[in-house]
């Protein structure tokens, strides 16, 4: 007979009941005797993303918010504000030339035309 245990925990999560021959309930002691090294933690990576940032500088290395690696993914983002401005539309967007191939009605929302009044200074 295989030593396999059924557990079941109580609703109030104050204690556990072991099932081999019978049921046999836990105390809190007995309990995180018989849990132990049943499930592995993982470890948790505590840089933070200021801290991250930072030493990916010093060691000259990409962060893991390098603007390369992110792009695809504002990319994404950006055309889907697009797509909900023209509903009810399956538009096909060409990455090389950055367009939609099969509405015009799209594409102006890709690039600006004429910016507010004090941005042509920045933008150029």
């Amino acid at each position: 007979m295989s030593s396999a245990r059924l557990v079941q925990i109580h609703d109030n999560c104050q204690s556990a009941c072991v099932h081999r021959k019978s049921w046999r309930c836990l105390g809190a002691r007995s309990r995180d005797r018989a849990f132990a090294g049943s499930v592995v933690a993982q470890d948790v990576d505590a840089t933070t993303p200021d801290d991250e940032w930072v030493n990916a500088i010093r060691a000259g290395t990409k962060s893991r918010g390098s603007f390369e690696d992110v792009a695809p993914l504002a990319e994404a983002v950006a055309l889907a504000g697009i797509a909900l401005r023209v509903p009810y539309k399956r538009l096909l967007w060409d990455a090389q030339q950055m367009a939609f191939t099969n509405s015009p009605e799209a594409n102006t929302y890709v690039r600006r035309t004429q910016y507010r009044q004090g941005w042509d200074a920045i933008i150029g």
